[in-house]
């Protein structure tokens, strides 16, 4: 899975508005909570196929799909929105992986 570790050294590289880098922890969140959406969208046949493996293209089409999803809703709520904010990452990273230092909200 080349785009979970390139995610990792992307979200190594992010600088939040204050200047600081995302914590260890926080990016390993991340990194799980990508697996777990995975999981639970190929689960109940909203994707079929792993989120890191898709292309972009493949990827801008179904974060729509999971974005919409009632469990996925539910669960982001429960988690404090760490799933749509993985995602948010995520997304940056597929599209922005150029970017020298990328800055996050």
């Amino acid at each position: 899975m080349r785009n979970k570790e390139g995610f990792r050294v992307w979200l190594q590289r992010v600088r939040k508005k204050n200047g600081k880098e995302l914590l260890d922890s926080t990016i390993d969140c991340y990194l799980r909570t990508i697996d777990n959406i995975t999981d639970d969208m190929m689960g109940i046949g909203i994707i079929d196929k792993n989120i890191y493996n898709m292309t972009i293209d493949e990827f801008d089409n179904e974060y729509k799909k999971i974005l919409n999803n009632s469990s996925f809703i539910s669960k982001n709520s429960r988690g404090k929105d760490r799933h749509i904010s993985a995602l948010e990452h995520y997304n940056g990273f597929l599209h922005n992986s150029n970017t020298s230092v990328p800055l996050v909200q």
